[in-house]
Parts: structure tokens; sequence; C-alpha cells
């Protein structure tokens, strides 16, 4: 069975400088560079192409994003007499680039071998041709401004616009409204409409991968994740992406006690033109021959292929409970954080699936992701000691492939951490995320008898355990 994994590289920072209101105004300057770049290996496996001359470990490639972000915010609060308070302006301006980089994995890990007949590349995950390799870049520009103020001593508004301008999708104008209302200091209703827009990203727009999939009769077949509007896409039907644009409304209540806060909001989304992965398509040997024909890397042996697409309408509606109580013991240096956090969710479609979506994908976008989802977290200090305990529910969801159906029951997954700060400026963790280890039930007896036990569609993942140790130092 191949083996497939990865090493993978995070670096973050932001660098900024601030200054309060003045009798002109204040501001606030920043600069965020970020990279993440993960360099893939496969081992145990072949490139059945070349016979007994293949190895049996390959370097199929790396994948990169690097981001560069610059934004600038001016801020100013103005006195009106006609107001409760100030009246409180703020906008700026943002420029963010992208790069998405794909390096060419080493040679045997996609080359065609000798017998040709054979399936060409590393058996499992194709490595990155020369032909896929590249940098892709997209950038934006936004504006934006934003007034905030206390109409009366109970009522709180603010509006909103932006302007954002990006490479490939053009522009766009979105707006926020926001209220609240505080009938005591205890109890408040707040609401909201809002516009938006997101542009896809370059992962999206230029990434591409070959993989070994199991079909539902148990044979392996080679599927490929296309570019979307690329030649090898127009074949099956893809055009160019455009931009998801959505407006959403939301109204809530607001708890705040002693030492006991609550929340409760509800919301609906309606996103127009959802950046969506295509369904499995099968390929007939007339598109093999023409993958083949335009030189798409092994196009001749691709079984199935999916691209990302925006041609549906969709809506989620739900509601979110969040609550939070802090306990102090008396005469003891302890004291315990309580987090309760639940959401309910439906997603749906808007729009008409016939010729984009099968029923099966349907029912997978719609039931595929469980609707109650919520986590329990107990927070203790004890002298220099913190010691944290979780559990997470996930509720029931559907599990679709093709002619596979079948509804998963509602899984808990718990988590602990055991911190001592009794350092100065350091901090000692050690902690397990999935304590008990949970993996995810089978799939078909055909995907477990191949080497793939658990469902690779689990909401939580099929890694089971994660345990760890963490040293931190804050300056």
């Amino acid at each position: 069975m191949p083996q497939f994994g990865g090493d993978q590289d995070d670096f973050s920072t932001v660098f900024g400088i601030r200054q309060e209101e003045n009798e002109l105004f204040g501001w606030d300057a920043s600069f965020r560079w970020g990279r993440n770049e993960i360099e893939y290996s496969l081992w145990n496996t072949i490139n059945a192409s070349m016979g007994a001359e293949s190895p049996t470990s390959f370097k199929p490639g790396a994948l990169a994003q690097r981001e560069y972000e610059f934004s600038l915010e001016l801020f100013k609060s103005i006195p009106v007499d006609a107001f409760a308070s100030d009246l409180f302006l703020f906008g700026g301006f943002n420029h963010r680039d992208e790069q998405y980089t794909i390096t060419a994995g080493d040679r045997d890990s996609y080359q065609a071998g000798a017998l040709i007949d054979l399936p060409v590349g590393a058996n499992g995950f194709q490595g990155y041709s020369p032909d896929t390799a590249g940098d892709f870049s997209a950038s934006s520009y936004a504006g934006y401004i934003e007034a905030e103020v206390d109409i009366t001593e109970q009522w709180t508004t603010s509006a909103a616009v932006r302007y954002e301008d990006y490479e490939a999708f053009g522009d766009n104008l979105s707006h926020k409204l926001a209220t609240r209302f505080d009938f005591t200091d205890n109890f408040a209703i707040r609401g909201g409409i809002t516009s938006g827009f997101r542009a896809p990203a370059a992962g999206q727009l230029f990434g591409t991968s070959q993989t070994s999939q199991l079909a539902a009769n148990g044979d392996f077949i080679l599927d490929a994740v296309l570019v979307p509007g690329s030649a090898a896409a127009s074949i099956f039907g893809s055009e160019d992406l455009e931009a998801e644009t959505s407006d959403s409304i939301s109204a809530g209540l607001v708890l705040t006690l002693d030492r006991f806060t609550a929340t409760l909001d509800f919301y609906q989304i309606d996103v127009d033109d959802r950046l969506l992965l295509s369904d499995q398509l099968d390929t007939t040997p007339e598109q093999r021959a023409q993958l083949a024909a335009i030189g798409y890397p092994n196009g001749i042996n691709v079984r199935s292929v999916r691209y990302f697409q925006n041609k549906l309408d969709t809506r989620v509606r739900g509601a979110d409970l969040v609550a939070t109580y802090f306990a102090e013991y008396a005469d003891s240096n302890q004291s315990t954080d309580y987090s309760l956090a639940v959401s309910y969710n439906e997603q749906i479609l808007r729009s008409d699936p016939e010729g984009v979506f099968t029923d099966d994908k349907v029912l997978e976008f719609e039931e595929g992701i469980p609707s109650w989802r919520g986590n329990f977290t107990v927070t203790h200090h004890i002298g220099d000691f913190d010691l944290m305990g979780r559990a997470t529910y996930y509720g029931e969801w559907t599990r679709v492939d093709r002619d596979f159906i079948k509804t998963r029951d509602g899984e808990f997954i718990f988590d602990a951490e055991a911190t001592y700060r009794g350092f100065d400026q350091f901090s000692i963790s050690v902690g397990a995320r999935n304590l008990g280890n949970k993996y995810p039930p089978p799939r078909r007896q055909a995907f477990v008898d191949r080497g793939t036990p658990y469902d690779n569609h689990s909401v939580f993942g099929i890694s089971g355990g994660f345990y760890y140790a963490r040293l931190r130092y804050e300056f």
C-alpha cells in the first residue's frame, strides 16, 4: 500500500506601528508576511510503467503559498451633540499579494517508462511534472470606511462600505449595517445585514494533482484535479472561475451577569456563485484521447476528473449559542473557567443542480456535514498549573459515495492539556487531541481490503490521537 506524507514549514510574522488619536486623527499601519510549504514524499510504491527499473520511493514535488499584506487604517472621534457618544469614524486601505508555487517532483515520479501500457507515474500520487509546475500569483486592493455611534445610551449602530479590486476578477462594493440595543445592563439584542465578496484562492485557481483512487468496484483508477478553465478542464465543460458574492442577515440575544455571559445568534447566509468542487466525472476514451493530444501528462490513463466551479447558489441557516462562566473559590488560589459552544445549521442549494451536480452530490452537499456541533471546555487554574479538558460533539452526517450511502452516528471526541507556568516567561504544556484515539467507521469492504480502512470523509479526520509537548516563551 503506498504510504504518503510530507514535511511542512510554516512561517508568519506581522510588523505594525500605531499612533493613538491626537487633535487630528489616529492611525495604524501593519505589514503581514506568511509562507507555508509542504514537500511531499511517497514510499512503498512503484511507477509501474518503469517495470523492474522503478524505485520504491519518490519525491513527487512540493506546494507553497506565500502572502504579503499591507494595511493602513485611520480613525477619528467626532463630538456630535445629537448623539449619546462621539461619532467614531475609521477607514483604511489594504493590499494583498499571493503567490502559489508548484515545484516539480523527481523525474521517476511522473515519467512514462518503457511499459507504456501500464500506469505512468508513482502509484498513489503522481509527481508534479515540469508542465504543471510554476509560480502563479494574484493580487487585490481594497478600501473601506466605517462609522459607529451610540444614538442613545442604550442604542448603538454602525455602518460600513468596502470596495475591492481583484486583478483577475474585477471590482465589488459591499456593505454592512449593524445595531445593538441594551434593555438593561444585563440584557441586549443585536443584529446585522451584510453583503460580501470572496475571490477564489490561488490554490483553487491554479492547483492540480493526479492521485490513485479506488472505484466502487475496488479497482484503482487515476483521478485528476484540473485547473479550472484550462485546456484540459475545458474538455469536460469547465469555465474560468468567478468570485463569490453573499448576502447575510443575523439577529441575536446577549445576556451578561456577574460571572456568566451568554449569546444566542440566528443567521442566514446566501452565497451566489459558490466555489465548489465538481462531481467526480468518469472520462470516456474520446476525452482521454483529447487529453493526450494536448499533452496533458498521463492523459490517456486518467479515468476520472474534478475541478472547482461556481455554477450554483447556496444558503446556510443556523444558530450559535456561546456561554461562559467563571468560578472563583474563596481562600484559595484556584479558579475554573467553563465554556460551552453549540451550533446548528443547515445548508441547501438555492439553484437547480441539473447538469452540475448529481442527486448523490446534492445529498452529500446538504447532509454530508453534521447539522449539530458543540464543545464544552473546562479549564481549572491551581497555582502555577492550568488543567484543561474538552468534549467535542459532532452530530450525525451522511456518507455518499455513488451507490454507498450511509448515515453515520454522532461522535464525542475528548481533548486534554496540562500547563505549568512556574518559570519566568516560560510555560510547558503536554496534551492530547482525540485523547481516546478514536477512528471513524469503515468504508465499504472493497476499500477495507485494499488498505483504506477508515472513512476519509469523516468530520474528525482519520489520524486518530495526536499527542504533544509544547514549550512557550513570552517576551
